[in-house]
């Protein structure tokens, strides 16, 4: 693990040309440990999309950080920026999902948003039809993904086919 950058006071912009705002700043304050995990924010808020199939965060933390506060964060600004979000969130655990049918959870959240707690352990059936139910268009959501890093990554070897559907990660 390497040293959190200081960022300075100054508005530096990412890569893209980029700051943050003020009302993001506020917002995601406790999440940016240093320039990488802006970026990683940055990049996040600009891609993500109710288009089913692609758009969607991965969320990564050691146990005890709160990535479900940054999850609920995330989901506060797309409310804010986005009108034709519903405003419908719903959070499961990986284990619970497998126990329930995907398409009806993603029926009930059409222009919404699904958080999936530790996402690493979704089986391989519930993946399939998760992939299956994020490449209908008709339907909006924006799906969340959070665990921890090594359990999402070892996640994405098994079903990289679903890591498609997920173009946006924080770690």
């Amino acid at each position: 693990d390497e040293e959190p950058e200081q960022d300075s006071e100054e508005e530096e912009e990412d890569s893209a040309g980029r700051s943050l705002t003020k009302e993001e700043k506020e917002l995601f304050a406790p999440f940016i440990q240093g320039r990488e995990s802006k970026d990683q924010l940055l990049h996040a808020l600009d891609t993500i999309s109710l288009a089913a199939y692609t758009g969607n965060v991965v969320i990564t933390g050691r146990e005890g950080l709160d990535t479900m506060g940054l999850a609920k964060s995330i989901i506060r600004e797309i409310q804010m920026m986005d009108s034709n979000f519903s405003g419908k969130v719903a959070k499961i655990s990986g284990s619970s999902l497998n126990n329930r049918d995907v398409e009806e959870i993603v029926e009930g959240l059409v222009n919404g948003a699904l958080i999936i707690q530790k996402a690493g352990e979704i089986n391989e059936t519930t993946a399939k039809n998760l992939y299956k139910v994020l490449q209908q268009e008709t339907r909006g959501i924006i799906v969340i993904l959070e665990g921890t890093k090594r359990m999402m990554n070892t996640f994405f070897e098994k079903y990289g086919l679903l890591e498609t559907c997920f173009n946006a990660r924080i770690d």
